[in-house]
């Protein structure tokens, strides 16, 4: 079936599930749609590979800073074996920003890659040639290495954290040193969500919170905006408390949620978190289908959202630092 037919398809598949009361039709409908279909009809975005595929192999410009600057501006993420197939979509789009960092840094486990660059694929390795600098660690520690590692290797530089399965604008990186150039102490983050309450100061569970857009946007007490780290997240020097990085004990209270640790260790440190309003609602994914949940292949989105993990990790954090939960009831 060519793409205009399926496109048609999905359209007319659309009106109809968006009509229909009947759940067993909705469900009948899912279910006759193949993965690419599926993906079509979620109308989740996602990145043209074979278009990108061509414009790595034709690009041949570093695409990090070589000239001297103080603070550096160091782009850090992490990955798995998993995922290293992809993982050049997400790298280039890193080394093809309008304003260019530093330094793109990717750091890995030496348990998972005991090898180290041996393990590495060749499509990641030639990003080496562009400004791509691969590090190892010690110690798996699931997504935390997308920033621990780097605030400890750089502590006096900016940190600019991203995820290993996204594809990101050409400006990304650009709007957030617009904003961090405003307001130099804060963290700054493409997307973040309100952290909600239901009354006598009960939080709603953590999959109810809702994520800031042009109409809802953050008012007042900033210890209530809860940053997505992965949609590209800025932190300032020395802008967490000092218990960043006591891999002990956020592997203790949070071993799934880099995000809630970075949240506590930004309000603890009473450090502003500031959205900024840039980015689309949406992200362009790697791999939609894996998204999904199509592909069988991991991610924490069910334990941490649909199993409740993230609410369990919250709470830990707020036990542990009883200070957390006084300051998300101030009003500014």
């Amino acid at each position: 079936m060519s793409m205009i037919n399926t496109k048609f398809k999905i359209l007319i598949y659309k009106t109809i599930y968006k009509l229909t009361p009947v759940k067993s039709i909705k469900k009948k409908i899912i279910n006759s749609l193949n993965i690419n279909e599926k993906i079509l009809f979620s109308g989740i975005k996602f990145v043209d590979k074979e278009t990108v595929s061509l414009a790595i192999k034709t690009m041949h410009a570093r695409g990090v800073n070589d000239q001297e600057r103080a603070p550096r501006f160091i782009v850090s993420l992490t990955s798995y074996p998993e995922r290293m197939n992809e993982l050049q979509y997400t790298i280039h789009s890193l080394l093809s920003q309008t304003f260019r960092p530093d330094k793109v840094v990717l750091w890995l486990s030496e348990d998972q890659f005991p090898n180290l660059e041996k393990d590495v694929p060749c499509s990641v390795l030639s990003m080496v040639e562009r400004g791509l600098t691969i590090r190892f660690c010690k110690n798996d520690t699931r997504s935390f290495k997308k920033l621990i590692p780097s605030l400890m290797e750089f502590p006096e530089d900016i940190v600019i954290t991203a995820d290993d399965d996204l594809y990101y604008d050409s400006r990304w990186l650009e709007q957030l040193v617009i904003h961090h150039d405003l307001e130099p102490q804060a963290v700054c983050v493409h997307m973040a969500k309100k952290i909600e309450f239901i009354e006598n100061d009960k939080l709603k569970s953590y999959r109810k919170w809702r994520r800031y857009n042009f109409y809802r946007r953050p008012c007042g007490n900033s210890a209530l905006v809860f940053p997505l780290s992965g949609s590209g997240a800025l932190f300032p020097p020395h802008c967490l408390h000092e218990d960043a990085t006591n891999e002990d004990l956020f592997m203790k209270l949070t071993p799934y949620a880099d995000d809630i640790w970075f949240w506590a260790m930004s309000v603890l440190n009473h450090t502003s978190i500031k959205w900024i309003n840039q980015q689309p609602g949406e992200f362009t994914y790697v791999n939609p289908a894996r998204e999904l949940g199509l592909t069988g292949q991991s991610k924490l989105t069910s334990f941490n959202i649909q199993e409740g993990g993230n609410d369990r990790q919250f709470e830990a954090v707020l036990g542990h630092y009883p200070e957390l939960r006084e300051r998300l009831s101030r009003p500014s």
